[in-house]
């Protein structure tokens, strides 16, 4: 649930962010709240390639749709390029969330384990 809910967050928010006038900055904060969610980067990394692989996809299908095999597979190629480029800042974001969210969750695991020793009761 927790990898849905970080790749809605990797989706959403760089579009409710276009607004913002430093090109990229949308993507980056969409990434870093995602992989943050996420807590794992290669999990983060992977989620946020998602969003290029759907849209290189509808393009093919698109394209071939209409009777032009070899125009879909060029159309699809440039498109998953341009988003490719288009998404390093959201891959950036994945991953340096995605270690932020791993080191949050080694600090809260020491810390119960602090909090079992010293009670002597189970926190989980």
């Amino acid at each position: 649930m927790r990898s849905f809910f970080g790749f809605l967050l990797m989706l959403f928010v760089p579009l409710a962010l276009a607004w913002v006038p430093v090109p990229g900055l949308g993507a980056g904060i969409g990434g870093l709240l995602g992989g943050y969610v996420v807590g794992r980067p290669g999990r983060a990394f992977v989620l946020a390639l998602l969003p290029v692989f759907l849209v290189d996809a509808l393009a093919l299908v698109i394209t071939t749709g209409l009777g032009l095999p070899m125009i879909g597979a060029v159309v699809a190629g440039a498109a998953s390029i341009f988003f490719l480029i288009h998404s390093v800042a959201l891959l950036a974001g994945a991953i340096l969330g995605g270690l932020l969210g791993q080191n949050r969750q080694a600090a809260l695991n020491v810390a119960n384990h602090q909090a079992e020793l010293s009670t002597g009761t189970s926190l989980r």
